[in-house]
């Protein structure tokens, strides 16, 4: 949702942000100390509308925290949300488009272009926090708070205290605080899930440049070679490989957000996806799954990444059908660029017409209205 331009009031009240302090609690907190009795009439005052999604993964309100904090919006977004964790695997220039989209407030664009809705992996509705973390925030800074860490997608542990992280509906215009109670439900910290929590949070702190993608492939590749999931011609023994992942993963594919993702079930085609097509941008869920079952632990992962060896580093296979694509698409940008009709384009470069439409706000380029009318005996 692109938010329409607004001044915010200057709020002599508007709390500094706090350490991995999400925007959502930054939100919930001025709430709190505004005195206003309804979160609706605190999201008016501060937006000029209480209709905005104040828990958004990609967050349209950026500018708006931007003027009341001070924060540049790139700060804010590197130390107060989770798209570093995105950032990770997304090309540069897509990025910069990104950040582009984001600092207008239009995250419907931002979106678009990470290719997220293509994925089929769907964002947290739930808010989790970490009755460790709230009793130590409570006496630190006087006020319990959410955690990004404690947000990222499939994440249900704290990783710092081993802990079991309470979980709450989040509730659109209802801004609400962590669950202050004393129980505390210890993690099983050998079991895939505690794991998966430690890659994602590992993930999110690294302070490195995002991925080359055919650096990042080409570690995949050398680390199948060693666990001899390749051919002698380099191809991936695939069924192989997807048993080897549901084996290590197990009882992790039965939940959200990895049943989206679960290698039995044909519709997914994981990991299929993430080599036919190492151009796209996926979903870092899909790239973390595969890092578990190839490395293990994070550290490993780097280790291969960032060795300059050359027995190490293997040359990825050349996909034709991939790149016969990848040259469709580029005409298609450059016909879009020109002013070419999305239906000619479709037809012209043998892509859908929501292929063409996803181009065309990826690039940012504008889309001409149509001056055909239906004529009123095909109307239904």
């Amino acid at each position: 949702m692109k938010t329409r331009a607004y001044q915010v009031p200057r709020l002599s009240f508007f709390p500094e942000p706090l350490p991995d302090e999400t925007i959502y609690s930054l939100v919930n907190r001025f709430h709190l100390r505004s005195g206003l009795l309804s979160s609706r009439s605190s999201l008016r005052l501060l937006f000029g509308t209480y209709e905005i999604a104040v828990g958004a993964e990609f967050p349209s309100i950026l500018p708006q925290i931007s003027q009341a904090t001070k924060m540049t919006v790139n700060q804010l977004i590197c130390e107060h949300t989770t798209i570093p964790y995105y950032q990770r695997f997304i090309g540069n220039q897509q990025y910069e488009h990104f950040l582009s989209s984001i600092a207008r407030g239009d995250n419907v664009q931002a979106v678009a272009q990470l290719s997220m809705v293509a994925n089929r992996i769907q964002p947290e509705i739930m808010l989790k926090s970490c009755p460790s973390c709230v009793a130590e925030d409570q006496v630190a800074f006087g006020v319990a708070y959410w955690h990004r860490q404690h947000q990222l997608p499939g994440v249900n542990y704290c990783t710092r205290h081993a802990l079991v992280l309470n979980a709450t509906q989040q509730l659109k215009s209802t801004l609400s605080s962590p669950i202050i109670d004393g129980s505390m439900k210890k993690a099983d910290q050998g079991s895939k899930a505690f794991q998966y929590s430690v890659l994602a949070d590992r993930c999110l702190e690294y302070a490195g440049p995002a991925f080359d993608k055919k650096r990042l492939y080409a570690v995949y590749y050398a680390r199948l070679h060693e666990l001899k999931l390749l051919t002698p011609r380099d191809q991936i023994r695939m069924k192989h490989f997807k048993q080897g992942i549901l084996n290590y993963w197990g009882q992790t594919f039965s939940f959200k957000p990895f049943k989206q993702i679960n290698p039995v079930l044909t519709q997914y085609r994981y990991p299929e996806t993430l080599f036919h097509k190492p151009g796209a941008n996926h979903h870092p869920v899909k790239h973390l799954v595969l890092i578990g079952f190839l490395f293990e632990r994070w550290e490993t992962f780097l280790s291969y990444y960032e060795s300059g060896s050359k027995n190490l580093i293997k040359q990825v296979p050349i996909n034709t059908q991939e790149n016969q694509l990848e040259e469709r698409k580029q005409l298609a940008i450059k016909l879009l660029r020109s002013g070419e009709k999305f239906r000619n384009i479709a037809s012209k470069c043998g892509l859908s017409l929501s292929t063409v439409s996803c181009l065309a706000a990826k690039e940012q380029i504008a889309v001409r209205p149509s001056n055909r009318q239906i004529s009123p005996e095909k109307r239904r």
